[in-house]
């Protein structure tokens, strides 16, 4: 809470003033002088807003409408602003920028793909504050999102069941009130291309029904040989005010996207010695003519009631069909790549995904009065359904190839027979949740608040064979607390804490070596940190550490006679540090930057996803507008420590030698530390159009994103973006 003199609305008091004084004034009497008091105004800023390369406030930690500095746990925004100075088109790239944050590609480079924050793979993602299940393949545009929101550490509030990694929460574009329209077109590298339509404002006299249209479309080749792809996105929302009170709203949103002969990442860096491989950046070992197509259709829909005493009722819906389709693939090498004469394996395949997935969120959150205070209080239900219609082919055995390096300049796999011909299998993944939770923010004194909640989650996960009953089930319903507590210092800086715990069914059914499952994964989260707030919002500053703790987390410890693979339950414990400053310090001035440092470690000593997520990291991306100029200059810096496997976990799927060529390969495998420049320049071409130029990796730094795989990073390149504004 903060107070403010208001000086401009005594100029509509003081006319009233003097009305009910004229009433009781004879007419002929000379009016006498009115002295007004200071009128202080105690209330809350706006907490939805984006404000540049920051935002006033966040739902997705509580579903209660907090600022930034109230919030008891580390809170990153990428803005919509923030992604377009840095050409960023989808959701992962959005990511790739958060402090703390880090990533291995997908099958798709439209994918969410797998991301991973202190130590652990993030799994909770919401979609304007409403839990939802997303898939790490699942296409996700970053044109319909007005920011993207990541509440780091264990947030089990509004139907979440917990992670100690992260909540990526999207937040939809929304139609505005005003009538405005932006046009765009790019083209870099690679003949890359893209272009972008976004329409929003009211769709009759009075307002009350608006609207919001953004389409877009993009593609080009990649820098893997033979690689080209291409993807678009229809985005519609509509709202309805049926009273001031009450507005309706639905929406539709719409993806393709197809990828020919693109590379997955899975030429492995060592061969059965240990010793490097001699792939390149730009080699590919995709089937010549191969494809992958994927589309995916959201429906959604919702109504938000207003109440008089401040309180606020949202209703939503969410539907989401999505198939995937990869008509004929290869995997070379497969099994084996030989050191002595280059041979090697390959399998060759087909796959199908057909995903339904139904949510639903009710939330109820206001305030209320209590020993002479104002509090806040929310109330939700939410949960999702899932069902993934699996379908694959294989062909008859595996196959080899003479030399490895001569098939990959190639690309030719042998004869076999038609991917026709080949028999599906399949399965059907289901998975439910469904939630119910309540929360409340009691403000204790004028700097004390405290912040006490809990959730209980049941969560079910089968897996069906085609034809057959359930061989592998989950499920599970467990309560969560959370408790958080700020303390403001001075009127710019607070301190906080909090703590929750988490649980988590194993979502693939993992069984240990006696075929009985593995056991929830439980655990707690302690967090506590400082933040500070300036310029009314516009910048924001944080500085955290954390420990968390997990038990029965799943580790593979050998294979079945059937090359089934069972798991033993280990326990992780992490700790770390992590400081943040986001924002406009000065007019004309953005800058978003972070540093974080952590450790997650087994029992054994063993550190999970070593191989994904770095130890330490810095980022930083600002731009500045040159004063009476029409330029803007910016640039940015990615910096990470060293990623590698650890000697506990596995490399890959080739067989090695002996223990000796194993531990040679672990490595060779090490990627070392590294840091990508980029550049941005803006220039103000007129009053509504603009001109955006990125130079990305600068210095040409070639990284692997993946230490067991030729899987690297975008190398160098230029691209321009045009801009109007209507």
């Amino acid at each position: 809470m903060k107070f403010y003199h208001l000086s401009a609305p005594l100029l509509l008091i003081l006319p009233v003033c003097t009305q009910a004084a004229d009433a009781y004034v004879p007419a002929d009497a000379e009016p006498a002088a009115v002295t007004l008091s200071t009128v202080t105004v105690r209330g809350k800023r706006q907490k939805s807003l984006n404000k540049g390369y920051t935002a006033s406030g966040t739902y997705a930690a509580t579903g209660m409408p907090l600022t930034l500095s109230e919030v008891p746990q580390s809170v990153s925004v990428v803005t919509d602003k923030q992604m377009k100075d840095q050409g960023k088109r989808s959701v992962y790239d959005a990511l790739s920028w958060v402090n703390g944050i880090s990533g291995n590609p997908a099958s798709s480079r439209y994918a969410v793909t797998n991301m991973y924050a202190r130590g652990e793979k993030v799994n909770d993602y919401q979609i304007d504050g409403m839990t939802t299940e997303i898939d790490g393949n699942q296409l996700l545009n970053s044109g319909a999102y007005e920011r993207v929101e990541v509440v780091r550490g264990t947030s089990t509030l509004q139907g979440s069941v917990g992670d100690p990694s992260a909540t990526v929460n999207l937040v939809r574009k929304r139609p505005t009130k005003e009538r405005q329209a932006e046009i765009s077109v790019g083209i870099g590298r690679w003949r890359r291309w893209n272009a972008e339509a976004d329409v929003s404002g009211p769709l009759n006299p009075s307002g009350s029904l608006r609207g919001r249209a953004v389409v877009n479309a993009e593609g080009g080749r990649h820098w893997t040989e033979g690689a080209r792809d291409r993807s678009g996105m229809v985005y519609g929302i509509a709202e309805y005010d049926f009273s001031p009170q009450t507005t309706a709203y639905a929406g539709i949103n719409h993806q393709r996207a197809r990828e020919k002969e693109f590379y997955g990442g899975d030429l492995p860096v060592y061969d059965s010695a240990g010793y490097p491989t001699r792939f390149g950046i730009r080699d590919n070992n995709k089937i010549k003519g191969s494809s992958y197509r994927e589309r995916a259709t959201e429906l959604f829909t919702g109504l938000e009631h207003r109440f008089e005493n401040n309180w606020k009722a949202k209703l939503e819906y969410r539907y989401n069909r999505e198939k995937t389709f990869n008509p004929g693939m290869g995997d070379a090498p497969y099994n084996y790549l030989r050191h002595d004469d280059s041979s090697a394996g390959a399998k060759f395949y087909k796959m199908a995904d057909n995903i339904v997935s139904h949510a639903f969120s009710f939330k109820l959150n206001g305030q209320y009065d209590l020993w002479g205070r104002k509090h806040e209080a929310v109330f939700g239900i939410g949960g999702y359904r899932t069902r993934n219609k699996r379908a694959w082919a294989n062909s008859e055995g595996n196959y080899s190839i003479d030399d490895i390096y001569d098939f990959i300049r190639r690309r030719d796999y042998p004869a076999i027979a038609s991917v026709n011909d080949w028999k599906w299998e399949g399965d059907t993944i289901a998975t439910r949740q469904i939630s119910g939770y309540a929360a409340t923010r009691l403000h204790a004194t004028d700097k004390l608040s405290l912040l006490l909640g809990a959730n209980y989650a049941r969560y079910h996960y089968q897996a069906i064979p085609v034809g057959g009953s359930p061989n592998t089930e989950a499920k599970e319903g467990r309560f969560a607390p959370y408790a958080g507590i700020t303390y403001d210092l001075t009127d710019n800086l607070s301190a906080y804490a909090s703590y929750s715990r988490l649980f988590k069914p194993h979502e693939n059914g993992e069984t240990d070596i006696n075929r009985r499952p593995i056991d929830p994964i439980t655990g707690r989260t302690v967090e506590a940190g400082l933040k500070g707030e300036w310029l009314e919002g516009r910048l924001n500053a944080s500085l955290s550490v954390f420990q968390s703790k997990r038990r029965n987390v799943p580790v593979e410890a050998g294979k079945f006679d059937n090359d089934d693979t069972y798991y033993r339950a280990a326990n992780t414990k992490a700790h770390g540090w992590e400081a943040e400053i986001s924002g406009s310090p000065a007019e004309g001035w953005d800058i978003s930057a972070g540093v974080q440092s952590h450790l997650t470690r087994e029992e054994n000593g063993n550190r999970p996803n070593s191989q994904y997520d770095p130890r330490h990291s810095f980022k930083l991306f600002t731009t500045y507008r040159l004063p009476k100029t029409r330029w803007t200059l910016g640039g940015g810096v990615r910096w990470q420590s060293k990623t590698f496997v650890d000697k506990y976990s596995d490399l890959s799927n080739i067989e090695f030698d002996d223990d000796e060529a194993k531990e040679r390969a672990r490595v060779f495998s090490r990627q070392k530390s590294f840091a990508v420049v980029d550049l941005n320049a803006q220039y103000q071409v007129s009053k509504n159009a603009e001109l955006t130029l990125n130079f990305d990796n600068v210095f040409d730094k070639r990284y692997r994103m993946d230490t067991a795989y030729h899987d690297y990073g975008q190398p160098r390149s230029l691209s321009g973006t045009l801009r109007y504004k209507f």
